[in-house]
């Protein structure tokens, strides 16, 4: 696997900020960066790992697809598992207890 940061187009992973790389002044202002797996099975750019303010926020596991995401809440680590129709595209974000969560649109 190789991971860098890598320049994603505005707009792309975030509406306001979306870039996977910034300035020591970015980090303190809250933008977020993101560490890209850009060689790996799919051949298409992957998020691992979403930082803002020098910590990571959110983490990704891939296989073939997205397979599940953590996010920081507070301070407890909070795991999603993503939900996929016939077609491969994703339906709805599910937590450990099953819950459907956001459903994209």
């Amino acid at each position: 696997m190789a991971a860098q940061a890598v320049d994603v187009p505005r707009g792309t992973l975030e509406p306001d900020v979306g870039r996977t790389s910034g300035t020591a002044a970015d980090n303190l202002k809250g933008i977020p960066r993101y560490l890209v797996d850009t060689l790996n099975p799919t051949k298409l750019p992957q998020v691992l790992d979403k930082v803002v303010n020098g910590s990571v926020s959110r983490t990704c596991a891939y296989g073939l697809q997205r397979i599940s995401e953590n996010q920081l809440v507070g301070s407890t680590w909070t795991p999603s598992f993503y939900g996929y129709d016939g077609h491969g595209n994703v339906r709805f974000l599910e937590n450990t207890a099953g819950t459907h969560g956001h459903v994209p649109a």
